[in-house]
């Protein structure tokens, strides 16, 4: 995906992936760590998540992605203490079987939420793993900027989420072919030793969704 040091890549599709750039090599059983292949004096860590697009499309069934939003709206970001656990296949991380797990706000585990509360908690909770995960296998960096690709990619909602989640802009791959694109840049890149990772991402302010906290301005502020 063409990551800069401290850049991010995740990939939202059935599975949900996430890239980045390391310094060092620290030992860890959750993830995985390689040689960077476009960097041999860094590594490249590597999440994988099962329950991706698999379970954000069965929670939001019949609704339209419009609907959804509007479900979210009538939530704030926490869910009011209320958080779920959705794994429709078993899961890799965290390694646990199928099954569906909410909490309220006491810590006490509940049968069902409302169905706004519960589009929040599916979202939240896989955005919040991703940010935990990425900690453990050595992510600190609140520099640089998340990149986005695969299906769901382009859901605003989504973007605003994880630049919550990581303090850091998002922007979207231009491409919804990027494992072919990567493939491409790999091969300039060798024989070349040419900075390419601006080659991948769309410029325009209209598509870079920054943190609601840390700027004024941005269009997905309420």
């Amino acid at each position: 995906m063409g990551l800069h040091p401290g850049d991010m890549g995740i990939s939202l599709g059935t599975s949900d992936t996430v890239f980045l750039t390391l310094d060092q090599f620290d030992c860890c059983l959750e993830g995985h760590i390689f040689i960077s292949p476009t960097d041999p004096e860094k590594f490249m860590g590597m999440l994988c998540f099962k329950n991706g697009s698999l379970v954000r499309d069965r929670m939001r069934g019949s609704l339209t992605w419009e609907e959804v939003s509007q479900h979210l709206k009538k939530t704030s970001p926490g869910n009011n203490g209320n958080i779920g656990f959705y794994f429709d296949k078993h899961e890799i991380l965290p390694n646990v079987p199928a099954g569906v797990y909410r909490f309220g706000a006491s810590g006490t585990e509940v049968k069902k939420f409302d169905p706004a509360t519960e589009i929040r908690a599916v979202w939240e909770h896989q955005c919040l793993g991703k940010r935990f995960y990425a900690e453990k296998l050595g992510f600190k960096s609140r520099e640089g900027r998340l990149i986005l690709t695969g299906g769901a990619s382009n859901n605003s909602d989504i973007q605003q989420m994880l630049a919550d989640v990581f303090d850091k802009d998002v922007l979207v791959c231009d491409t919804r072919e990027a494992a072919a694109l990567g493939g491409a840049v790999r091969a300039i890149k060798a024989p070349c030793r040419i900075r390419t990772g601006d080659l991948l991402i769309r410029r325009s302010d209209a598509l870079s969704t920054r943190p609601m906290g840390h700027c004024e301005g941005v269009a997905a502020r309420g």
